[in-house]
């Protein structure tokens, strides 16, 4: 084998990992969103409650560079959802002192039946299974 045709093959190697390498970061990206917004059976996550929805739609995947990306939110009561801070934030204003205008949320007394706290902590611990799925997925297996 001469020595341009083994260099066209390592070229070629390269493209294949190359590709196969950015399939699994936008696997792994999309697998990151569903997992905080929807829920994942594969961490375990529950989601983001819905009340109107709001929360749900803030959340936001964007690629930094190449290798890596950010799922985030500017949602003020994001961290406390999470957290299963209630009082420290209620979007719903049903902890508000009389009087005061509510401010958002809905007049819903009680938890959401879709979605739950943790899911970004529950998302975060279940990283490498995420990217174990990724692989697979890609490998197609």
């Amino acid at each position: 084998m001469s020595a341009s045709a083994f260099e066209a093959q390592i070229h070629a190697f390269e493209a294949k990992v190359d590709d196969r390498l950015r399939r699994v970061v936008n696997e792994c990206a999309i697998e990151i969103q569903r997992s905080v917004v929807e829920g994942s059976e594969i961490t375990g996550a529950p989601g983001q409650p819905v009340d109107t929805g709001f929360l749900r739609s803030t959340w936001i995947p964007r690629f930094l560079e190449a290798w890596r990306w950010l799922t985030s939110t500017n949602a003020a009561y994001a961290r406390a959802q999470e957290e299963d801070l209630r009082s420290a934030y209620d979007p719903q204003g049903v902890d508000r002192p009389k009087g005061l205008e509510r401010q958002g949320g809905t007049n819903r007394k009680g938890p959401s039946t879709v979605g739950g706290h943790h899911s970004v902590k529950m998302t975060r611990a279940g990283w490498q299974r995420i990217v174990d799925v990724a692989v697979q997925r890609v490998r197609g297996t």
